[in-house]
């Protein structure tokens, strides 16, 4: 067999009448390939150990002699599966891991699959988990915990507005846990505590990351079920994100190999890339993904990634976001300067991905429900989690009846979407929290495949006033590009427009106040700074008050022939029926946040002011 480049690559390559298995041997011991038949009979077939270009080793067997079996390797003594196997067979039911390689896959058909056009700043992303999403029996979905039950809440994300999901790990991981646990509660007695099997349930873990995770498939078959959704989505405009984990042991090649599999064969349209040791520079720079978004865990600056025309689709998870925001939620102190710069922060050559909840950590509802972890349930004797929240409970922990707390909850976890979807980076939503979906105070839910992690659906019948007023928000920060206009903010009039692009504003107008001890703050946008020369907005003004009292305002004078109106407060929700701010003053009551916009004045009163003057 010749020598030639095309035999430098991982895993199985199929031509017309052959196939060729690549396999990386490091220990240049005898190789294997090992064919098992669907009864169970095994042959071995032995690489010619001169075949190798570097360590890659590579056979070229006949199509006919492969037909119909699984195939694993033999190195040695030792024996492995493939983990660049192009499909895996033996994993198509939760729980049960015995992965086999096979690679009789057809080709799925793609048809006319085009990925919608949306820049980060445009972006509303959703993160979910493939299980947790639809697994609870109030999903009502056909295909529980499946890529198609996801497909079948398609018509749900596109009500709430989303355009950019993000699956936690759906590569075909081993969800086993190797270790039992002890169950410990907090309502459970000594002598009823028991060992449980557990489950690896998010996947951050090694995988056969070649393909998409049978157990997430309703008939066990990944690679169609994942295709049929990324083409669902992509026919709804909406894009799909998937995670990805690779440990310190993964070659640069072999990340960029799996990035590119997912990108050009399942048109994935971005990624968010975590490890010990990401190439992201060799991953941003690759000619391959240059139309693939990447969302690294720090600025690329950071990751020596060299910052051309290739930034356009780079982001970085914005960690600072959520637990500064979080402390200024909660009326921390000196917490003010550093909320303004992240409601105000828009880098001029990546995108930031804001959010206020992960799936490593609290809800957002218990965010404003726990002021502590509650993670008995895993196992370690609550001693895993993080034990830095930085949440409070609004006066009772977990559960309570008392009104006065959960009116607080509701204010609070509209303040936090205010913030976040006001903020001019890209907002994040994890799953569940436009309708108040609640870990128990479990902040660590790893290994927790039950109705601890699963999405309650009820809740968006009982919360629904909560999940409108998600949508709402989603779809003015959709209307108006102000909030989300990709130009960094200078805090000056750069176009001479008689205001600065953003200004600041405390209880005396154009003079703030960002003390230590101040919680409060009014920002007003100017709709002539949008993007471009050419686009134009309108002009609000926006109050955050999150003192434990009231305070009033000082509202600067708005554009020539406009007052001020009122169009939504996180006590109330949006007016329909916006009122004018009749004072150069106004009260915003404690814990709370006032949106103005400047709207053209009445031209009856106008007349009515002249007549006045006249007189």
């Amino acid at each position: 067999m010749k020598i030639t480049d095309s035999y430098i690559f991982y895993g199985v390559k199929q031509y017309k009448d052959s196939v060729i298995f690549s396999v990386e041997n490091t220990s240049k011991e005898p190789l294997f390939l090992v064919l098992t038949d669907k009864d169970g009979n095994k042959e071995e077939i032995p690489f010619d150990m001169n075949s190798h270009i570097g360590m890659i080793y590579y056979m070229e067997v006949p199509k006919s002699k492969v037909k119909g079996k699984n195939y694993l390797y033999r190195i040695g003594r030792r024996v492995e599966e493939d983990a660049f196997a192009p499909a895996i067979e033996g994993t198509e039911k939760w729980g049960v891991h015995c992965p086999k390689g096979c690679i009789e896959k057809k080709d799925f058909e793609w048809g006319e699959d085009i990925r919608p056009d949306i820049p980060f700043k445009d972006m509303i992303l959703y993160h979910l988990h493939v299980r947790g999403f639809t697994m609870h029996r109030s999903s009502k979905v056909k295909h529980k915990g499946t890529f198609e039950g996801i497909a079948e809440k398609c018509e749900y994300l596109k009500e709430l507005g989303v355009n950019a999901i993000e699956l936690m790990p759906c590569y075909d991981f081993n969800e086993e846990l190797k270790t039992p646990a002890v169950l410990y509660s907090e309502t459970v007695d000594e002598a009823e505590k028991e060992k449980v099997h557990r489950y690896n349930y998010w996947g951050f873990t090694d995988g056969f990351y070649m393909a998409p995770k049978n157990a997430y498939a309703a008939k066990g078959d990944g690679i169609t079920s994942f295709c049929q959704l990324v083409k669902k989505m992509h026919e709804n405009g909406i894009l799909v994100f998937t995670d990805f984990f690779f440990g310190a042991d993964k070659s640069t090649d072999f990340i960029k190999n799996v990035i590119r599999k997912w990108a050009l064969d399942y048109h994935v349209d971005g990624f968010r890339v975590v490890g010990p040791s990401i190439p992201a520079p060799e991953l941003a720079n690759d000619p391959l993904l240059a139309d693939i978004k990447l969302i690294f865990d720090a600025e690329p600056e950071k990751f020596g990634i060299h910052m051309g025309s290739r930034t356009c689709g780079l982001a970085a998870l914005n960690a600072g976001f959520m637990y500064e925001n979080r402390k200024f939620l909660k009326s921390d102190d000196d917490m003010l300067k550093r909320f303004v710069g992240h409601m105000l922060s828009c880098p001029d050559n990546y995108a930031e991905i804001n959010y206020m909840a992960d799936y490593c950590g609290f809800t957002l509802n218990d965010v404003v429900s726990y002021d502590e972890k509650h993670n008995f349930d895993n196992g370690e004797h609550n001693a895993d989690g993080n034990d830095y929240n930085y949440s409070w409970n609004c006066g009772a922990e977990g559960p309570t009846r008392r009104k006065s707390v959960i009116n607080l909850r509701s204010k609070q976890l509209k303040n936090a979407f205010v913030f976040l979807l006001l903020a001019q980076g890209t907002p994040e939503i994890l799953a569940g929290d436009e309708f108040m979906n609640s870990q128990l105070g479990n902040n660590n839910a790893y290994c927790q495949d039950n109705v601890v992690s699963w999405l309650n659906w009820n809740d968006l019948k009982k919360n629904r006033d909560h999940f409108e007023f998600v949508k709402e928000l989603i779809a003015f920060r959709k209307k108006h590009k102000v909030f989300h206009s990709g130009v960094a903010k200078r805090m000056i009039d750069y176009r001479a427009d008689g205001f600065p692009d953003v200004s600041l504003h405390g209880e005396q107008a154009w003079a703030p106040r960002l003390d230590n001890f101040y919680r409060h703050v009014g920002i007003m946008y100017n709709g002539e700074y949008c993007g471009s020369h050419k686009e134009k907005d309108d002009t609000f003004f926006v109050a955050f008050n999150m003192h434990w009292q009231n305070h009033r305002f000082a509202l600067p004078k708005p554009p020539a022939g406009m007052v001020w109106k009122r169009i939504m407060t996180t006590s109330s929700g949006f007016n329909n029926d916006p009122s004018e701010v009749p004072s150069k003053d106004f009260l915003v009551e404690a814990r709370s946040v006032r949106l103005l916009k400047a709207v053209a004045e009445d031209k009856k009163k106008i007349k009515g002011k002249v007549r006045e003057v006249k007189k």
